[in-house]
């Protein structure tokens, strides 16, 4: 399970290089063309029923990525039981993932869930999921990002966990930035 989540989340949130368009069972997104860079991440997750694009047949994805919509990613693959209902696109992900404590030591309140996400956040949410499937590891600086002491704390362990892990990488300089 750990390694299928793993696959899963690094597929979903790193949108890995292209590879040659595949039949998909998902119609395309007009605004991601077979030759965009994340064509292929993009159609898989589609098909897994992770990403269902902002509406009217697009993805939008040069467009920041919200704490909402995040949160509604790793919902979609940590609760898979949980289905959305009707124009409650989020809703039950975000309750779940509050209820398991996911948030904790993030800047993501109430009124904060539709501002854009930083990339901390999202290490220290996915350092949680990966917590609850077998722990966290302490720094180790296995993942090669140079800045992790530039951090605080708490954000340099889930940064080195899930960079680690393969999730998050930082930039082509080892920087997390």
């Amino acid at each position: 399970m750990k390694k299928l989540l793993s696959m899963v989340l690094a597929l979903a949130l790193s949108l890995g290089l292209a590879t040659p368009a595949l039949a998909y069972s998902t119609p395309d997104f007009s605004d991601v063309p077979p030759n965009h860079w994340a064509y292929t991440a993009i159609m898989e997750m589609a098909d897994a029923g992770i990403v269902q694009g902002t509406g009217d047949g697009r993805f939008n994805p040069e467009e920041p990525l919200s704490a909402e919509m995040f949160i509604t990613l790793v919902g979609r693959v940590m609760f898979p039981e949980i289905k959305a209902q009707g124009g409650d696109w989020s809703g039950p992900y975000v309750a779940a993932v509050k209820d398991q404590g996911f948030l904790a030591r993030t800047n993501i309140t109430d009124e904060t869930l539709g501002d854009e996400i930083s990339r901390y956040d999202m290490a220290v949410i996915l350092a949680w999921c990966s917590n609850t499937l077998g722990g966290i590891a302490d720094l180790s600086s296995s993942s090669g990002i140079i800045d992790l002491d530039e951090m605080p704390y708490w954000y340099a362990v889930a940064v080195e966990f899930v960079c680690s892990a393969g999730l998050i990488r930082g930039d082509e300089n080892h920087r997390f930035n």
